[in-house]
């Protein structure tokens, strides 16, 4: 890894799984609304709390991942995206585990490697579903 991808990595390891799920949510959540998203949405879609949510989102903002900004429709509302930085950390993030993938699947035979990618999907699957959501959510636990 090049020097600047390597500390890309080192901030987006240090955030805690809770956060790291969170990050991955604003930016899918804001590929369909690239404005922002409310707080409220993005608890919902996490299954959490405002304020655990709230509370996340502030360091995210300190560290400089997220930034929130006035709602241009309702200047009441602050809507919270992904900053610059959080996008380029993320995508080297992104890239780097691609990469893994990429080296970990040309060793093996084709028919390995599909059997491998559909259990991938199914893992994916399981993780992404509601109940099992709320099961890994280490946010709630102590």
């Amino acid at each position: 890894l090049k020097c600047q991808s390597r500390s890309d990595m080192r901030v987006l390891m240090s955030l805690t799984l809770s956060q790291q799920r969170t990050i991955r949510t604003i930016w899918r959540m804001t590929e369909q609304n690239p404005q922002g998203i409310k707080l409220k949405d993005l608890a919902g879609q996490l299954f959490l709390s405002n304020g655990a949510v709230s509370t996340m989102i502030e360091e995210m903002v300190q560290r400089k991942l997220v930034e929130r900004i006035t709602n241009p429709d309702d200047r009441r509302c602050v809507l919270i995206r992904m900053s610059e930085s959080g996008r380029e950390h993320t995508r080297v993030y992104e890239s780097f585990f691609q990469d893994i993938y990429a080296d970990f699947a040309c060793h093996l035979t084709p028919g390995k490697r599909q059997m491998f990618r559909e259990t991938l999907d199914e893992f994916i699957d399981f993780l992404s579903s509601n109940n099992n959501i709320k099961r890994f959510d280490v946010s709630k636990q102590k």
